[in-house]
């Protein structure tokens, strides 16, 4: 988590709606002071793109949607841990039509997406070597 300090302290709430817990400002890096909230997905085998179209849905309608300036999430990352190709990232008739749709509901709402996955969650993840050995065995 490149963008929070060790102090930053996560709030889970089971089923909570979109993201994996309540919405946090960046402490450091580029989105410094900017409202983030995440959805972590692991899929065994291919990905499931309308499922990421639902969490932003959710995200959207409980986080952005009828909020004041200042309350509303800025930023959506979504985590997974299969590769993500950079034609469905982008969207165009190449790209997957759910994934596509779910960054332009983002941008439309003035939410900037982000996607990490694949070899780029490792790379991110390597410096915390107890994620590393807990999560992926290693």
């Amino acid at each position: 988590m490149e963008y929070f300090t060790p102090d930053t302290r996560f709030t889970l709430v089971h089923n909570n709606p979109g993201v994996e817990c309540h919405p946090q400002r960046a402490k450091k890096g580029d989105l410094e002071g900017k409202l983030v909230g995440f959805q972590a997905k692991h899929f065994g085998g291919s990905v499931d793109y309308n499922r990421n179209k639902e969490s932003v849905r959710k995200t959207l309608k409980n986080y952005h949607e009828n909020h004041s300036p200042g309350t509303a999430i800025e930023v959506f990352i979504l985590y997974c841990n299969q590769p993500i190709s950079q034609k469905d990232i982008n969207g165009g008739p190449s790209g997957d039509k759910d994934f596509t749709d779910a960054i332009e509901l983002l941008q439309a709402a003035g939410v900037k997406p982000m996607v990490i996955a694949g070899n780029d969650l490792l790379n991110c993840i390597r410096n915390y070597q107890d994620l590393v050995e807990r999560y992926f065995y290693v």
